[in-house]
Parts: structure tokens; C-alpha cells; sequence
């Protein structure tokens, strides 16, 4: 096997800040993440079935609404929660 000596040259900076994440929080917003991609795949299916229904009833849109604030909020709480994880 070859052995290479190459003089080389280093600079570097005295010190590196590395910005931590906190494993709570970052739990926290991964948990509220996939309840969001939950209850966006519950909006988009109850979204497709009712515009595909030939009348619609009271129910239909009351869930859709209940499904769309679910999904709203879930969004929220993650975002939140992903940028609280990331703050030292």
C-alpha cells in the first residue's frame, strides 16, 4: 500500500456553535405532525365523498368542518412545536 506524506494547511475557526434540538419538543411536534397527516387524509377523503354525493346532508358538512379544524390545528401545534424544539 502507498503511503502519501502532503503538507496541508488548516484553517479553522476557534470554536463551532452547533445549535441543539430538544428531543421534547421535537417528540412533541413529530406526534402532532402525524396526527395532522391523520386528519388531512380523513378532510381529503370526507372532501371526495361529499363532492361526489348527489345530496348532501347537515352531518356531511358538519364533519368536513370538524375534520378541517382538526387539521388546521394539528398544522399549528406542529409548527409550534417544531420551532419551540429548535430555540436554545
Amino acid at each position: 500500500m502507498a503511503k502519501l506524506d502532503i503538507k496541508t494547511t488548516v484553517t479553522a475557526p476557534t470554536t463551532i456553535n452547533i445549535p441543539l434540538v430538544r428531543a421534547d419538543h421535537a417528540a412533541t411536534s413529530h406526534t402532532f405532525r402525524t396526527c395532522f397527516e391523520v386528519a388531512l387524509s380523513i378532510f381529503s377523503t370526507l372532501l371526495g365523498y361529499v363532492l361526489g354525493l348527489q345530496t348532501t346532508l347537515q352531518i356531511h358538512w358538519v364533519f368536513l368542518a370538524l375534520m378541517g379544524a382538526a387539521t388546521l390545528a394539528f398544522l399549528i401545534l406542529s409548527v409550534r412545536a417544531g420551532r419551540s424544539s429548535k430555540v436554545v
